[in-house]
């Protein structure tokens, strides 16, 4: 009531931890606080502005033996600590329907960023290296997919802000590539 009030409103983008269901089957959907499903377009007043969820879990080993070990007694509603489709994905057919649509898009809100932002790498990902031997390679797919929808959105698009908080740290930079 009181977001109604003021006309705030909470968009959420799916992060790595997040339940996928919960942006995909509209579970959290009120006027003005709602879960959006990845590659969905937001349009404001002045702004419209791309959502794309979805990262890495560094800690994913861990989840899954704490998942399991936290419902080997339980009989029903099993408690989820990890989603194997937690990674984002480059959706060129949705990029491909916003330009025949014309739909020009100036700003980007995603859970992980590419790779020229900040943080180059996440140093809390190197102890966990040793009991996942795929996580580096996993991490390093994780920004060529978001360099990949960089190249293709600067290509067709005017972005003038890209904001993400996988990192869960503040960072700033003016990038022009133009």
């Amino acid at each position: 009531k009181l977001f109604s009030t003021t006309n705030t409103h909470i968009i959420f983008v799916r992060g790595n931890h997040d339940d996928p269901s919960y942006f995909t089957d509209e579970k959290i959907n009120y006027s003005n606080i709602i879960c959006v499903p990845d590659y969905s377009v937001v349009k404001t007043f002045d702004h419209n502005i791309l959502c794309v969820g979805g990262a890495i879990s560094v800690d994913r080993i861990w989840r899954k033996q704490q998942e399991i070990r936290l419902n080997k007694y339980k009989q029903s509603n099993p408690k989820k600590l990890f989603w194997e489709n937690e990674a984002p994905i480059l959706n060129e057919n949705i990029l491909n329907e916003l330009k025949e649509n014309d739909i020009k898009l100036d700003m980007v809100v995603t859970h992980t960023s590419p790779s020229f932002s900040q943080p180059h790498f996440k140093d809390t990902a190197i102890g966990w290296f040793k009991t996942d031997p795929k996580l580096k390679e996993d991490l390093k797919k994780e920004r060529n997919i978001m360099d990949s929808l960089y190249k293709l959105l600067r290509n067709e698009h005017d972005i003038k802000v890209w904001s993400y908080g996988h990192f869960h740290i503040y960072f700033e930079d003016l990038i022009d590539e133009k």
